[in-house]
């Protein structure tokens, strides 16, 4: 296999993954799925007064689907916080320190949520060392709170493996926008026929990466149909530890 000088991962669903089925069971309208809104629903009805909370949620759906939109159009982020606090504005409160500090307590508890069912297998991190002794380690990841990011990565120990991190919701832009590849690159020093890129999203990772000519090894353990865009990953995998073999 080709020997690179540096390895970019993807974050959630790659390194860092999801057990949603512990998400607090949310009612709505007669369908209950997993939700931080499950827990999250206390805390609105606490803190935000000036409606019922099924005012509220309706407001916050239509200001995650529109900034959803903007977001696939334009590959910005936007922070947790501005999507709490746009749904505030939405419903009748002022630009002001109360608005800023309910959505900032609101987003702080849908990010504990979150990270709550979120977990780095152990074996992760010794590969990732084993890996790091002749690579250069690189993470981009999108991501709207990237204080949470940082301390899933520092809570499950494998934060000091990487050269560079870059979260979109601090960096700016969203995979596949090209910049945050390039920016990753330059962080390490390298160029893309250096690099193999490590992540589990279709669009964001396989079509992002090799859009720039950069190799993908696209983690795919449900066997999914390739998407409809004509690009061909590098490497399928299950896991990063497939990766073992080919890179060590």
């Amino acid at each position: 296999m080709k020997k690179y000088r540096g390895i970019l991962f993807d974050l959630f669903a790659t390194l860092a993954l999801w057990h949603p089925e512990k998400l607090p069971k949310f009612t709505y309208q007669g369908k209950t799925t997993p939700s931080t809104m499950g827990e999250l629903k206390k805390s609105v009805v606490e803190l935000v007064k000036k409606t019922t909370f099924d005012e509220f949620y309706e407001a916050f759906t239509q200001v995650n689907q529109a900034q959803s939109a903007f977001k696939a159009q334009h590959n910005k982020e936007i922070s947790s916080r501005t999507r709490f606090k746009k749904t505030l504005l939405d419903i009748g409160y002022d630009e002001d320190q109360q608005t800023h500090d309910i959505a900032e307590q609101l987003s702080l508890k849908h990010m504990a949520l979150l990270s709550s069912v979120v977990k780095i297998p152990e074996t992760y991190g010794p590969f990732l060392r084993e890996l790091k002794t002749d690579h250069q380690l690189a993470l981009v990841s999108n991501f709207d709170h990237y204080p949470t990011a940082h301390k899933i990565l520092e809570r499950d120990g494998i934060s000091h493996h990487f050269d560079s991190i870059l979260i979109s919701d601090e960096h700016g832009y969203r995979k596949p926008h090209p910049k945050i590849f390039d920016d990753a690159l330059s962080a390490l020093g390298l160029n893309k026929d250096d690099v193999l890129f490590v992540g589990d999203s279709w669009d964001d990772d396989v079509v992002g990466a090799q859009t720039l000519g950069i190799d993908v090894a696209w983690i795919n353990p449900k066997n999914k149909a390739h998407g409809s865009t004509g690009h061909k990953p590098t490497l399928e995998i299950n896991s990063i530890l497939d990766l073992k073999a080919r890179l060590l």
